[in-house]
């Protein structure tokens, strides 16, 4: 499934940059044209382990600021714009029900 003229670094940092980009190991391992097997053979290394948690974080931090941010902004915005719309609406029926309450 890989290429044999890469070498093991090479390969392994392919796999990295892919990772950053899927974040699950079955993805990055289907982009990167690495098997399964060897990322989790290559885990027994330290540095390797340390590599995928920063690739990892990474990933996760962009997907943070450029997908999670601007949806939950929208979703902010988009709440307080019905806010707006029905707070007249609420306002009405409490001034009602005062108006109606009976001492």
């Amino acid at each position: 499934m890989s290429d044999t003229s890469l070498t093991k670094p090479d390969i392994r940092a392919r796999f990295l940059a892919a990772y950053c980009d899927i974040r699950t190991v079955a993805g990055a391992c289907r982009l990167a044209q690495v098997h399964r097997s060897s990322v989790y053979r290559w885990r027994a290394d330290p540095a390797f382990v340390a590599a995928m948690d920063a690739a990892y974080e990474a990933g996760y931090q962009t997907w943070r600021r450029e997908v999670y941010e601007p949806e939950a902004a929208a979703r902010r915005a988009a709440h307080e714009r019905r806010t707006a719309e029905l707070r007249p609406m609420r306002e009405a029926q409490t001034a009602r029900m005062r108006a109606a309450k009976r001492y």
